[in-house]
């Protein structure tokens, strides 16, 4: 089976392929009995996933750019900064490298934004 096709992602056997069980909590349940929102469970997928991200040009339909990012947990937040730069800023893929890093966590015990470098 391809995993990528002409509808999109395919799940070859059913499952996306990922090496990222670590971001499920295999604990069902929190102290105080309840479900816990990541917990392992058929169906789910990992937020962590590949994340191969297409840009088009809607006048023309012209690939502007494909773009990922490695980083477990951090995925979604990594291609979306790539995304505000690049789009929003107009910074090419090695101008906006440099700066730092900003993600938001599942972490209940931290609120915000977390910075970093």
């Amino acid at each position: 089976a391809q995993l990528m096709s002409d509808g999109g992602t395919g799940l070859p056997g059913g499952f996306l392929l990922n090496n990222e069980l670590t971001d499920f909590s295999f604990a069902p349940a929190d102290a105080q009995g309840r479900p816990v929102a990541n917990r392992v469970q058929p169906g789910k997928r990992p937020r962590s996933s590949m994340s191969p991200t297409l840009v088009f040009d809607a006048q023309d339909g012209r690939l502007l750019m494909s773009l990922g990012s490695p980083g477990g947990a951090a995925i979604i937040h990594f291609t979306a900064k790539a995304l505000v730069g690049m789009l929003a800023w107009e910074l090419d893929a090695q101008q906006r490298r440099p700066d730092g890093r900003w993600f938001g966590g599942a972490d209940p015990r931290r609120e915000g934004v977390v910075l970093g470098d």
